[in-house]
């Protein structure tokens, strides 16, 4: 089971906190601007979002990538 369900898209990556401890975490922890929530899921830009999968890997949470539609 995943922590952070994550959806590499070209220049858009999604964020998909799949459980409220990582729905806190992002919430709390992340400097997440509004407009950067889509639904459930938050947007990063390609050339940041490998370093925030490390970080968020980094602090105890299980990532998984997918490929396809949230």
């Amino acid at each position: 089971m995943t922590d952070f369900d994550v959806y590499p898209d070209g220049t858009v990556w999604l964020f998909h906190p799949a459980n409220d401890g990582a729905r806190a975490f992002a919430q709390e922890r992340l400097e997440l601007e509004p407009w950067q929530w889509l639904g459930r899921a938050f947007a990063c830009d390609h050339n940041n979002a490998p370093a925030l999968f490390n970080y968020l890997a980094s602090c105890g949470f299980n990532m998984g990538v997918s490929h396809g539609c949230l």
